[in-house]
């Protein structure tokens, strides 16, 4: 699936998984992700967390705009690598004992086989982000519905749902039966140069496609001064021709 598909369904709330990906990340399991997007991101994943992967790291951190250095922790020791497993359970131990035992919580716990670091402070109180896991079926009828419910509204489309809309027809092989925003379908038309979709406009939108292909194609918005290329004059002739086909046959019927 396109980044830009994926980062849409983020903003509403979703993580996809493509069992592809767990293929490339086989040493880091979920609860090591999980952990990292609740750190980095103040994301809590509330559904299906077993499908968690590293990807989903990079996609929150491109849409947050929060930088991850490796290894994707903050401040992150590297003096840390450096101790041997039974250091690091002995000082696990040791922390939660003196932390929890005698309750002391007055200054954080750090290890104490490291060599004295400098770590960087996270802010508490925070907004928590909830965010489930979905597979790549279940995020195309998502976004299926949601490019329904845009191609049924007459607002036009901001940029950013335009390219979605954009990048499902051309991935998933959306059929378009319907645009009410001709607005939409103008830029559509012009932008897949398919002469097909002229069957979303009637054939009073003719003035509106040429407008939009002076803005588009040639930075125009006088659509007194028509100068077109004779590659322009033939796409028009077409859809032209299309509309009119169109118009015919919703007459006759």
């Amino acid at each position: 699936m396109r980044d830009l598909l994926k980062d849409f369904l983020f903003s509403k709330g979703y993580f996809v998984r493509e069992p592809d990906a767990d293929q490339h990340y086989v040493d880091l399991q979920p609860p090591v992700v999980i952990a990292s997007l609740a750190k980095l991101f103040n994301i809590r994943v509330v559904a299906n967390p077993d499908w968690a992967n590293i990807d989903m790291v990079t996609v929150a951190k491109r849409n947050l705009g929060i930088h991850v250095p490796p290894p994707f922790y903050r401040g992150f020791p590297f003096s840390v690598y450096e101790l041997s497993l039974a250091e690091i359970i002995a000082d696990r131990l040791l922390h939660y004992a003196q932390t929890y035992g005698l309750g002391d919580f007055s200054r954080p716990g750090y290890s104490i086989f490291e060599e004295e670091v400098v770590r960087a402070c996270f802010d508490e109180d925070v907004k928590v982000r909830e965010v489930s896991i979905i597979d790549e079926a279940e995020a195309v009828e998502l976004l299926r519905g949601i490019v329904d419910a845009l191609f049924a509204s007459s607002r036009p489309l901001s940029d950013v749902r335009y390219g979605v809309v954009r990048a499902f027809i051309e991935e998933y092989g959306y059929d378009v039966a319907e645009c009410r925003c001709k607005d939409t379908a103008c830029r559509l038309l012009l932008d897949t140069r398919d002469p097909s979709y002229a069957h979303l406009l009637k054939l009073s939108d003719v003035i509106r496609l040429v407008e939009w292909l002076q803005f588009l194609a040639y930075e125009s918005t006088d659509i007194k001064k028509l100068n077109l290329r004779n590659c322009d004059r033939k796409f028009v002739s077409a859809a032209l021709r299309l509309m009119l086909k169109s118009h015919m046959a919703r007459r006759a019927s």
